[in-house]
């Protein structure tokens, strides 16, 4: 039996070995990361984000910063310098005006995980981004970013902010009655047919999506406030029903101590530094307060019907960017 054991061993190897000469040569070459010779992304993150933020940026495929069961795509590297200049103008910079160095050396995250495609989850949702541990934000999609267009930029900004969100709530925990406010109202099942836009809007939530879980509702709440601006979510509330328009300003009134009482962050300065760099850097028009010299803008510069209809048509738009991408 043993003699038998090892013909057919030997065959199954000699077949094995002929079977493998006939397939075609993988076209790839392997890189031995250990001697990489660092290009020009790698100094430009050194020189605009290493060196004065302390921020690792991982653009190189690594299958461990993702779900290992999951198949997500690798970075475009034309891509990461434009979507670090967004991190930088956008977030980091914002933030570091009104927050002040000691606040972006604490709490900004000091590791950014880029891949090219979304994170699909099996309900038919996408992620656009996680935050994880306090420290690194992973942003998925890259590869459909474009940062000559000021809409993508703030679809792009919206995530950034949303995750961060998160982790400042990692380091200070979300007021309780935060959670009071449309307590019994949350449905972890949030993209089901029935959680509509109007049905989650009339309980009081900023989008859908919000409805998921307190922390996604918060995260939802501020950086709404930040990225969308004043007046746009104050034009949301009010359209909203009188019971729903409480639970938004209640909301946000907790928002914003929360901001004030263990950051010293005043949203307002936060949402005037913002669309004063979209509107300088990236152009934007989805603004209709008019920024001044002072840094302050006038709310009722405009008629109030047609800005608040190019406001939801914005909102909409957005909306078809983000639904599913936050996470």
């Amino acid at each position: 039996m043993k003699i038998i054991f090892k013909l057919f061993t030997g065959i199954g190897l000699i077949g094995l070995i002929f079977s493998c000469s006939k397939e075609d040569k993988l076209n790839y070459t392997l890189q031995n990361y250990d001697t990489f010779v660092p290009g020009t992304i790698d100094n430009w993150i050194s020189a605009n984000l290493t060196d004065p933020f302390n921020i690792e940026v991982i653009y190189r495929y690594q299958r461990n910063m993702h779900d290992i069961n999951k198949n997500i795509a690798p970075a475009d590297e034309s891509k990461v310098i434009p979507q670090m200049k967004i991190v930088l103008k956008g977030f980091l910079e914002v933030y570091g005006k009104i927050g002040g160095s000691k606040f972006i050396k604490l709490y900004t995250p000091k590791q950014f995980a880029l891949f090219g495609s979304g994170d699909y989850d099996p309900d038919g949702s996408v992620k656009g981004g996680t935050a994880d541990g306090g420290r690194r934000i992973t942003l998925y999609g890259l590869n459909g970013l474009n940062d000559n267009d000021a809409s993508s930029v703030i679809g792009n900004l919206q995530v950034i902010h949303h995750e961060f969100t998160h982790i400042l709530n990692q380091n200070r925990f979300i007021p309780g009655e935060f959670g009071l406010v449309c307590v019994g109202d949350y449905y972890a099942d949030w993209t089901a047919a029935e959680n509509t836009e109007a049905k989650a809007r009339s309980l009081g939530f900023i989008s859908p999506y919000a409805r998921k879980s307190i922390g996604e509702d918060f995260a939802e709440t501020l950086s709404h406030l930040v990225v969308r601006g004043q007046k746009f979510y104050d034009d949301y509330a009010s359209q909203s029903g009188e019971t729903a328009y409480k639970k938004f300003k209640e909301k946000e009134s907790i928002v914003r101590d929360y901001m004030i009482k263990y950051f010293n962050i005043d949203v307002t300065q936060l949402q005037n530094e913002f669309q004063r760099v979209m509107v300088e850097e990236y152009h934007s028009t989805d603004y209709t307060s008019v920024l001044i010299s002072s840094g302050k803008y006038d709310p009722f510069c405009t008629d109030f019907y047609t800005e608040y209809t190019l406001s939801m048509n914005r909102y909409t738009r957005l909306n078809s960017y983000l639904f599913g991408q936050l996470t």
